[in-house]
């Protein structure tokens, strides 16, 4: 046993001695978990996501809702759309469907005082 793995181990009987509850994951790719009040939930996985701006609304409807106005523009055309979801929610929407539509830097948008409409223009 390496001088590492015996520090290691010291450690962690210093640990679960404490009450401590606690995840290691060695070097090796072992997973330690010590947790005697179940505070842990080992299958449990940190959201990234925050919650949704509109719950009530269906994955995809933001979607189908915008590209009528985006799908047929030629260059040099430009569509407004009304914010009919919550305006991030429209922004990221139409920036994410244009730059995958026409590549990114080939488009422009802007959004009024209210942001009730966000307009595209495809440059390419």
């Amino acid at each position: 046993m390496s001088i590492v793995r015996k520090a290691t181990e010291s450690q962690i009987a210093f640990l679960r001695n404490s009450g401590a509850s606690f995840k290691i994951i060695l070097s090796d790719g072992e997973i330690v978990v010590h947790d005697p009040k179940g505070l842990i939930d080992p299958q449990k996985k940190a959201s990234k996501r925050g919650p949704s701006r509109n719950p009530e609304v269906q994955r995809g409807e933001p979607t189908a809702y915008v590209m009528p106005y985006m799908e047929n523009l030629e260059p040099g055309q430009a569509a407004t759309i009304l914010c009919k979801y919550h305006f991030e929610t429209m922004r990221s929407v139409v920036c994410n469907n244009a730059r995958h539509l026409w590549g990114s830097k080939n488009y422009l948008t802007e959004f009024d005082e209210k942001r009730k409409n966000i307009t595209v223009l495809r440059v390419n």
